[in-house]
């Protein structure tokens, strides 16, 4: 009986820690967007929304397979619920962003329960991540405007796809493809860039789990299969026919020439938010050779090269690197 008490103890204090970080992450947060629940329909939201008529008499049916079906079942949901009154869509949106916080928690305190002994340290550590991650201002277009929800959405399967990988026990096989895949399926429903999970995944399982080394990932090869062959098929029609197109009238490739100065602006907002836009100007780049382009590509390319590098000693690090890359490829490499 006192052994079961003692294993017990432990588990009642993680929970009442974990419980007591959740309140005070749910207040800042709280805090941070309580003057936002009355911010108007605006920009997308009229399309979305205001003048969309499978939104307001509920038209998208069972239907799961149309392009952010479930994005949009859920905006159906808030116009039954209160019309165009925009609290609920606000409410809904703070719910989604908080749970993405507690999400973020639960998996930097797993990251760092893979390298720390110290369980109170692993917990703070998380906290702060987590807290970084709800409070940051360049958040706050993703929580206030409204038809934003497709990223929140979308970020809730993501980390609890990542999440569901993560406590998965050793034999991480087709059940567990299986389940993370059903969070995909809604991931996707949400919003296309889900698709970079899988990428996430191996990030994590060759970093953390096989302990940089590629051996123990392709062990585990009846959990990708899925995947890289999903990948395969948007490859080949990314290079017979993406590639081919424009993305807004601009050519795929001066469309990545312009997104290395958009994601040396991203690196730079997460560390000095100042300037937030809702709508940014960036000037076309037409040349690699471009100064700007060339400075990008050269600081770019060596936080990629630092994340290598420290891959073994830091794989926290490496990880928070590789991972902005890989959720940001879709939008911001050649066109989405």
């Amino acid at each position: 009986m006192s052994r079961t008490a003692s294993i017990k103890k432990p588990e009642r204090s993680w929970l009442l820690s974990s419980l007591f970080i959740s309140t005070v992450l749910l207040a800042a947060a709280l805090a941070a967007y309580w003057n936002s629940f009355a911010v108007p329909l605006v920009f997308d939201d009229m399309v979305t929304i205001q003048r969309n008529t499978q939104v307001r008499f509920g038209e998208f049916g069972w239907n799961l397979i149309s392009p952010r079906a479930i994005l949009y079942k859920t905006f159906t949901l808030n116009y039954l619920v209160s019309g165009q009154e925009v609290w609920t869509y606000h409410l809904i949106n703070f719910i989604l962003h908080f749970l993405n916080g507690v999400l973020i928690f639960l998996i930097a305190s797993r990251l760092f329960g893979l390298l720390l002994l110290d369980k109170a340290r692993c917990r703070a550590y998380a906290a702060l991540g987590a807290a970084f991650f709800l409070l940051h201002p360049v958040q706050t277009e993703s929580v206030t405007y409204i038809s934003s929800r497709s990223e929140l959405l979308s970020t809730s399967f993501y980390l609890a796809g990542f999440l569901i990988f993560m406590l998965w026990p050793k034999d991480r096989g087709f059940y567990c493809s299986l389940a993370v895949g059903i969070t995909y399926f809604f991931g996707l429903g949400s919003k296309e860039t889900v698709v970079t999970l899988p990428a996430t995944i191996f990030a994590y399982d060759y970093l953390f789990l096989s302990n940089a080394e590629f051996r123990p990932v392709f062990s585990r090869w009846r959990f990708y299969l899925t995947y890289v062959a999903g990948a395969s098929g948007a490859i080949i029609y990314l290079l017979t026919k993406g590639l081919k197109g424009t993305v807004g009238g601009i050519s795929w490739w001066v469309y990545f020439l312009t997104e290395t100065r958009v994601l040396v602006r991203y690196v730079q907002l997460i560390f000095f938010p100042a300037g937030l836009n809702l709508d940014y100007d960036f000037r076309l780049s037409f040349s690699v050779f471009e100064p700007a382009v060339l400075a990008c590509i050269g600081l770019l390319a060596s936080i990629l090269f630092l994340s290598w590098y420290v891959r073994r000693s830091a794989p926290v690090v490496a990880f928070s690197i590789f991972w902005f890359f890989i959720t940001i490829s879709p939008t911001s490499s050649v066109g989405w």
